[in-house]
């Protein structure tokens, strides 16, 4: 069951590519937990645990990525356009996922074709050492993609020393001093108090249990990291223990401790896993108590009322240490037992104004904004100025969403107060979904717009492309998408249409699907084939969808084998098979003998050819879509799928 309005979760650090590229590293930790239990050699072994630990170094880069979003006044760079920093890297870093992910499918796919290939207990053994130098193809493809990674972001602009800090250890990025960092203590546009025995006391003791209580969006993970930041970067503050957790909403504390020992750099990951959860907790239990430090619970909300009752218990302080835990939450249970450092919401309009000035200012816009001795940019700068005096109710992120909004539609001819206005609340109410029912509302962009979209297709798509997966045993996938929907609903991203109270379909509005559907493209989610190819989102994306133009009109090149997703709305003959469909597809398989491709929905094309032989290279296929095409009969390798 999702929350009311007045309950909205706070996901701005974690975007849907943290999401992607999670999925790809667990993906390729299942893969080489199987292959431990299956190779014994020596060899093998070691080159397992050199792929198992870049998979590691892959997952503090998801972590660390977090941190750089993490800033709600940097989050304007998160789902931008343009050659902003921080969305360059968002989407290099979804390439990064998808190039893990081909590596780990690869691997399985070579492995399948070799298995058909060798017979006999000779072939048995050449099977064998061929797969030792698949691990080698393996792990080739994977530092190829983290080094094609390191050497096409322009890491100094988001103010990082070493590229290869991202794939630390370290609880906090290393960060060149910025013009625009923040001085500890106090945030830009950021008014804070904090409350102590009822009196607002100026002073913040940087001791003991504390807690930064602030609305969604008001600023509040910002202000805390300033004073990590600020407390870490000083030697002789003197923590032996440093850590900065983000809590989800599946936490237990097992996974706080497990996460606040990872960050220590000292202690071996081989010692973390040997202990096991109950030695874990007892013996960070026995640490804490012994010398100084800082943690900060980013979001405990989540997990505070499960802790709430003993939390002093699992965090112990002692007064000659002078440790400090500091927690961010948005509701107010914590003030019982911490002290309260509140992050007040309201801005003054001068304050509004200066704040969308400052955010412009880091994306190298401030000076067209300041021209006000050109009549252009006086025009230019009412429309924002009227939109922010009726902002009244709106908090930081509304702000800073209006900034990047009017950036990036700029040079728009229609745009207006009212168009900016209803954009902002589309857009905060994007923001304001958890990540995972993010990934499936920008997924529905590759329908066509005006499109009716059958829920039972949604569902099927959103399951099939792993964007929807029950984690209870009591709950089905369908359970689960069935909730995303009501939320985009809820947040009036959708309508739905019902039949006898069940939903039958679901659309956006044309203005939103717009705006949504080229923000998933730019990003690199999907690529929609209309004729007109743009080179650059082609090669990235790994769905393809069809709308007008026709699939023989498709630029083919040497890596349309990774395509995830094939993806069909072209119903526009009914008089003639679509024979273009099977040529496609024999272009995935025919460069390495095999296809990545996972979803095939053809649904509506009028008797499309599907070839027996190249079905069955295509070895991870588990979704195929053929409803209403017409088809006489199906090839038998269709039984042999996934």
């Amino acid at each position: 069951m999702m929350k009311d309005d007045e309950d909205d979760e706070c996901w701005l650090e974690t975007t849907q590519v943290d999401i992607q590229l999670s999925c790809a590293i667990q993906k390729l930790e299942e893969v080489l937990a199987v292959e431990e239990e299956v190779f014994l050699r020596p060899t093998v072994g070691r080159k397992i645990a050199e792929i198992k630990k870049e998979a590691f170094n892959l997952g503090n880069l998801t972590r660390h990525s977090k941190e750089l979003f993490g800033g709600f006044e940097e989050y304007i760079y998160v789902i931008g356009e343009g050659s902003n920093p921080l969305n360059i890297f968002e989407k290099e870093v979804l390439n990064l996922a998808y190039q893990v992910e081909d590596a780990t499918s690869s691997f399985f796919c070579r492995r399948e074709m070799r298995k058909k290939r060798q017979q006999g207990l000779m072939k048995k053994m050449m099977l064998f050492n061929n797969l030792s130098d698949q691990h080698d193809d393996m792990l080739e493809e994977i530092m190829e993609a983290k080094n094609a990674f390191i050497s096409s972001t322009n890491f100094s602009s988001l103010a990082i020393d070493d590229a290869n800090s991202l794939f630390s250890a370290a609880d906090m990025l290393p960060r060149k001093a910025t013009d625009y960092n923040l001085k500890f203590g106090r945030s830009n546009f950021v008014c804070c108090e904090e409350k102590r025995g009822g009196k607002n006391s100026p002073d913040y003791h940087l001791w003991g249990y504390l807690t930064i209580l602030g609305e969604v969006g008001s600023g509040k993970t910002t202000f805390a990291r300033d004073i990590y930041s600020a407390v870490t970067n000083e030697p002789k503050q003197g923590f032996e223990i440093r850590a900065w957790v983000s809590v989800r909403p599946e936490y237990e504390i097992t996974d706080i401790y497990t996460d606040i020992v990872q960050q220590q750099e000292d202690i071996p990951n081989e010692i973390v896993r040997s202990l096991g959860s109950q030695g874990l907790s007892e013996r960070l239990k026995k640490w804490l108590e012994s010398c100084r430090f800082i943690i900060v619970l980013d979001d405990v909300h989540y997990i505070w009322s499960q802790i709430k009752s003993h939390f002093k218990y699992l965090f112990p302080i002692k007064t000659t240490q002078c440790s400090t835990v500091i927690i961010t939450t948005c509701e107010a249970q914590a003030s019982e037992i911490t002290r309260v450092i509140k992050v007040l919401g309201p801005l003054s309009e001068k304050d509004r104004w200066e704040l969308f000035k400052n955010t412009l200012k880091k994306a190298n816009m401030i000076n067209q904004i300041d021209k006000q001795d050109d009549a252009t940019n006086r025009l230019e700068t009412e429309l924002p100025k009227g939109i922010i005096c009726q902002m009244n109710s709106y908090l930081h992120l509304g702000i800073i969403t209006l900034a990047r909004l009017y950036m990036t539609n700029k040079h728009d001819n229609q745009k207006s107060s009212s168009s900016l206005s209803l954009l902002i609340d589309w857009d905060l109410n994007f923001q304001r979904l958890p990540p995972k029912i993010r990934q499936c509302f920008l997924y529905m962009g590759i329908f066509p717009e005006k499109f009716e979209i059958p829920i039972r297709r949604l569902f099927r798509l959103w399951i099939a492309e792993g964007l929807v997966v029950a984690m209870q045993s009591s709950e089905t996938p369908e359970d689960l998408a069935r909730s995303y929907l009501m939320e985009l609903e809820t947040k009036k991203l959708i309508s739905v249409n019902r039949k006898n109270g069940h939903p039958k379909s679901c659309c956006m509005p044309s203005a939103m699907h717009k705006f949504f559907s080229r923000k998933a493209m730019h990003l690199g989610i999907f690529y929609v084939h209309n004729g007109s190819e743009n080179p650059s989102s082609k090669s990235r994306a790994r769905r393809l969808v069809e709308h007008a133009a026709d699939i023989q009109q498709y630029p083919t090149s040497d890596d349309d084998y990774k395509l995830r997703s094939y993806i069909s709305f072209n119903n526009r003959k009914r008089d003639m098979p679509a024979q273009q469909v099977g040529v496609f597809l024999g272009k995935l398989v025919a460069k390495n003998g095999f296809g990545l491709l996972r979803v095939l929905d053809l649904e509506n094309v009028y008797k499309p050819l599907l070839p027996a032989e190249t079905l069955e290279k295509l070895f991870l296929l588990t979704y195929l879509g053929l409803r209403w095409t017409f088809l006489d009969s199906l090839p038998d390798s269709v039984g042999t799928l996934q």
